[in-house]
């Protein structure tokens, strides 16, 4: 007999509060209705991020260059990887688009365009004070912001971070080489030995060990510096030089840029020529290759 009991007490209840509604409106033909709050909690509200996924989520501010991504995006998703607990982690679609045209494998789910167009209204914390605080934060969507690279976070799951950065094939075969040797460096200084009247080379690296080895010269100097400094220190000293031999990257150009004179770079590491010797080329550096086998 219970269960009937509570039927009736329930339709009563019903019917009184659609007797109250009726009498509302009789009452107040002209007013707006106001429904009591117990009844409006159980109206349909609208989305409070439409487009979103539902419920809490963090997401990445994708800023600096290629390098700053692949830091924040191994620290975010270490992060995630570390606390079960966390809240589900979204990469933005710019950063997936960056990232996703060089590596496959990536995990992070992406933001749909129309929720990653909120941003802006997201609640913006710095990503190392989200991982002091844990998720003990706002139930709205977050914003992480700086520039992590935290390797002790992403470093104990270097394995699996390697398993989403893998190299399209088609960025791998873009260049289908490897990093210029002794081989063209011994050729490289032989070159300006025979163009230059007794020249002296001055070498920095960071592997000057390395260069000790394979360069070892009466007329070749290894005057890297160490500690806090080194790079610009080293900078300043290249950048008198009257020539420039280099081997890859931006710092040896720059300090070709800064010395003015000759420049030597390698040609035939790769099926493509390296983009900075390409640019140097078209800009009127006075270049001389030579092949690296």
């Amino acid at each position: 007999m219970r269960p009937v009991v509570r039927r009736l007490a329930l339709g009563a209840v019903v019917g009184l509060l659609t007797m109250l509604v009726v009498v509302s409106l009789n009452s107040h033909p002209h007013s707006p209705l106001k429904l009591p709050a117990v009844w409006q909690a159980l109206l349909p509200t609208a989305e409070p991020w439409p487009g979103c996924p539902r419920g809490r989520f963090v997401t990445m501010d994708p800023t600096g260059r290629l390098g700053n991504k692949l830091c924040q995006y191994s620290s975010f998703w270490a992060l995630q990887r570390r606390e079960v607990s966390a809240r589900p982690a979204w990469t933005l679609p710019e950063m997936h688009s960056e990232l996703s045209a060089l590596f496959s494998g990536l995990q992070l789910p992406v933001l749909p365009e129309a929720c990653a167009r909120q941003q802006e209204n997201f609640l913006s914390i710095s990503y190392f004070h989200y991982g002091e605080s844990g998720t003990g934060l706002s139930d709205g969507p977050l914003l992480l912001l700086d520039h992590p690279c935290s390797l002790t976070e992403f470093h104990p799951y270097r394995r699996e971070l390697l398993q989403q950065l893998r190299w399209r094939p088609e960025v791998r075969s873009m260049y289908n080489g490897s990093l210029v040797g002794d081989v063209y460096l011994r050729r490289a200084l032989e070159l300006c030995r025979q163009r230059y009247h007794r020249p002296v080379f001055v070498v920095s690296s960071d592997d000057l060990a390395w260069c000790g080895r394979h360069l070892a010269a009466a007329d070749v100097v290894l005057a890297g510096s160490t500690g806090a400094g080194a790079a610009g220190r080293d900078m300043a000293l290249l950048a008198q030089c009257n020539h420039t031999v280099m081997t890859h990257g931006t710092y040896g150009f720059f300090a070709a840029f800064l010395a003015g004179g000759d420049v030597v770079v390698p040609v035939g590491f790769g099926t493509m020529e390296d983009y900075l010797t390409s640019m140097m080329r078209s800009t009127g550096f006075n270049l001389t290759t030579v092949p690296v086998e």
